[in-house]
């Protein structure tokens, strides 16, 4: 047994002695009828530490399991912003939404404008002399 192990339980031992001792004590005291009420009100105090003890482990674990869980959703998102940051620096020209270079626009030649010939108007005689 090496020294280290020897002294850890000689440690064990002495920490136990000492709560056999603090017991026995504890046990004269409570045979004292003035300090019974002390000892139960100690007590009880107790067993509210405990019980508020138990729910704070409760939140602990919550909290650690909340922190998981937000740990997992940032490695999700840095995933998905590097993918987005990958797309927006492979987007074709032509569907990006930043400055655009104008397409050139093609001029359709102007047709030539059509010569409409004036009507001479005719008169009432005229009129009645064409045969119908």
């Amino acid at each position: 047994m090496a020294f280290g192990e020897l002294e850890d339980l000689c440690c064990h031992i002495n920490a136990k002695i000492g709560c056999v001792k603090k017991l026995l004590q504890l046990r004269a005291i409570g045979r004292e009828p003035s300090l019974k009420e002390v000892l139960r009100n100690v007590g009880q105090e107790m067993a509210e530490l405990h019980g508020l003890l138990d729910r704070m482990e409760g939140e602990l674990n919550q909290q650690r399991q909340l922190a998981a869980v937000l740990q997992e959703m940032r490695r999700h998102v840095e995933k998905e912003r590097m993918e987005a940051e990958l797309l927006l620096s492979n987007i074709p020209t032509e569907l990006s939404c930043g400055p655009k270079k104008e397409p050139q626009l093609i001029k359709k030649p102007i047709k030539e404008a059509k010569v409409v010939k004036e009507v001479v108007l005719i008169t009432l005689e005229e009129l009645e002399n064409v045969p119908g």
